[in-house]
């Protein structure tokens, strides 16, 4: 079986490895500006949409501005994200002593709360609306059900490889 050249895309590398552009099928290149380290400074996209990124000392991502529009991170310190700042307003987090996320506040104050198992699988969230929604996993790990706050169900199979490959 032959590639469909109409979904194939062209990805360029400079001497080092490191992505340089991607040609876009039926026409169009994103463009990578990196640093030193291989992280992308800027990304000028087909569209023409520009993504400008800062980062600190630890090579985390300290900034994101798309057109204008400025995102800011902060990290805690066992370098997890404790907060996102954001046009709107601020999204902070809280996490547990396992690094599991336990809850999320929102600009307007509303919060999401997660729960998990022994294993850490995340087993439950509830929403800021009060709607939970859970998931299910099976013996080896993966992901077989999850149950939204409307009680629709969808349910995920894996091959014998333990691969995904239908979600009901």
């Amino acid at each position: 079986m032959g590639v469909d050249e109409r979904f194939a895309a062209t990805f360029h590398y400079d001497d080092k490895g490191t992505l340089t552009s991607i040609d876009h099928p039926g026409g169009g290149t994103d463009r990578f500006c990196l640093d030193e380290a291989g992280l992308p400074l800027e990304i000028n996209y087909a569209n023409g949409l520009v993504s400008k990124r800062a980062y600190d000392s630890r090579c985390r991502l300290k900034e994101l501005n798309e057109m204008g529009r400025v995102v800011s991170y902060i990290y805690d310190e066992r370098e997890r994200i404790r907060s996102i700042s954001f046009p709107s307003g601020v999204v902070e987090y809280s996490y547990d002593a396992n690094g599991n996320v336990l809850s999320t506040t929102d600009p307007m104050g509303n919060i999401s709360c997660f729960k998990y198992d022994e294993k850490d699988h995340l087993i439950q969230v509830t929403d800021s609306l009060g709607g939970v929604s859970s998931y299910e996993y099976s013996h080896s790990g993966g992901l077989v059900k999850i149950t939204l706050p409307n009680g629709s169900t969808r349910e995920i199979q894996y091959d014998e490889f333990e691969r995904p490959v239908a979600l009901r």
